[in-house]
């Protein structure tokens, strides 16, 4: 099952420059699961978030709401709309050795 495997995710951002940014955080939650990780930036506009296969198991078929926060240059705290999506499409099939 997709929801079983550990995942690294690529995170594509618009409006921002992740280079400028600090206390970048990504959140995922479904109903009581809430989950927090502390993103790579990659470049000024790609975050990388890895989700451990413990956080993957926590998560079933259904849909999950995600939304990144960060403070900007000027000290401003601000934070994405929430995006929601399948567990399906969000976790990949092969993540991990089930071994």
């Amino acid at each position: 099952m997709r929801q079983r495997m550990e995942n690294d995710l690529s995170v594509t951002v618009e409006g921002v420059d992740l280079t400028t940014v600090t206390g970048l955080v990504f959140w995922v939650r479904q109903e009581k699961v809430f989950l927090e990780y502390v993103p790579e930036v990659a470049d000024s506009g790609t975050m990388l978030v890895h989700i451990p296969k413990e956080d993957a198991m926590r998560l079933w078929e259904g849909n999950v709401d995600m939304q990144f926060a960060f403070t900007a240059q000027d000290g401003r705290p601000l934070a994405s709309e929430i995006v929601q999506m399948s567990v399906g499409r969000l976790l990949k099939e092969a993540g991990y050795d089930p071994a």
